[in-house]
């Protein structure tokens, strides 16, 4: 179970990586300047950042700690969108009630949203001035080259796909594992063999249905 949960969070960390890359692309400002860093980005440059036993010890107790926590935040948000489909679906659905379940819907996104910004700030504090500074300069490297929407495309397809999966109690150890090797592609500007690894998580999602 505790390898299963590891795998999951390396999903969903994996693809909101790839969506802050995305966003920070576009015209929306960023009330953090770009200063807050996803713990895959800060793991995997710690020997280049110097980051100590003790703070990777501290990050891990961060990420592990709210693991269960978004799992239940992506279970609650998939029963929302369900019921959002259900009433949708009706030729002469009730608007009223349509727009009460698209507000549920929008309110689960938001607590997801707001728990990975608490866990974001939270890794932020473990890191000294020093290291902040030069995973900002990492990340400006970074975001000169911005993912094509074919790559967004489809991580968004493995999203859901996984979620899917997550939710009907299955396997996603190997999806998991998968996209563990997404974002040192993204960030390298490797975007053929990203799309390359997302279309290998979509060959299992889609051809395990």
């Amino acid at each position: 179970m505790h390898l299963r949960k590891t795998l999951i969070l390396a999903i969903l960390t994996a693809l909101a990586a790839l969506s802050s890359h995305a966003r920070a692309q576009g015209p929306g400002p960023d009330p953090f300047g770009g200063k807050l860093f996803p713990p895959d980005m800060i793991m995997n440059s710690a020997d280049a950042i110097g980051l100590s036993q003790e703070q990777r010890e501290g990050i891990h107790d961060i990420v592990q700690g709210l693991q269960g926590h978004f799992g239940e935040l992506q279970q609650q948000l998939k029963t929302e969108v369900d019921a959002l489909t259900k009433v949708a679906e009706q030729p002469n659905a009730d608007t009223a009630a349509v727009l009460a379940q698209f507000d549920k819907v929008a309110d689960r996104e938001r607590e997801i949203k707001r728990a990975q910004l608490a866990m974001l700030l939270d890794l932020r504090k473990k890191l000294t001035d020093d290291q902040r500074a030069k995973l900002a300069e990492m990340r400006a490297k970074m975001m000169s080259m911005a993912p094509p929407q074919e790559l967004r495309d489809k991580a968004e397809r493995v999203r859901i796909g996984a979620t899917k999966w997550q939710s009907e109690g299955r396997d996603v150890g190997p999806i998991g594992e998968i996209m563990q090797q997404l974002d040192p592609l993204v960030r390298t500007g490797k975007f053929p063999e990203a799309i390359a690894l997302l279309d290998q998580a979509l060959k299992l999602l889609e051809g395990g249905k």
